[in-house]
C-alpha cells in the first residue's frame, strides 16, 4: 500500500504523503490497527488534533488521544 501512495499520480485526500506512509507502517506490524484508523491518526498528527475514541487499541503515538 505504501508503494501505491508514493506514486506521483496518487494523492490521499489532503494528507502529507510521508505522514500517510508512517500511518500505514502502524498497520503492518501489529495487524490490530485498521487502514481507516491509520488515516485518522495521520489527520490528527497533521492538524495537532485530538482523537476521541472507544477503541483502546487506537494508535496514540504523537497525538492527543481521549478514550471515551
Amino acid at each position: 500500500m505504501s508503494d501505491l501512495v508514493l506514486r506521483d499520480n496518487i494523492s490521499v485526500s489532503h494528507l502529507d504523503v510521508e505522514l500517510v506512509v508512517e500511518a500505514l507502517e502502524l498497520c503492518s506490524p501489529s495487524n490490530r490497527i485498521s487502514f481507516a484508523d491509520a488515516l485518522l491518526w495521520a489527520e490528527a498528527r497533521m492538524t495537532d488534533g485530538t482523537v476521541h475514541t472507544f477503541d483502546q487499541r487506537f494508535p496514540d503515538r504523537d497525538i492527543a488521544l481521549r478514550l471515551v
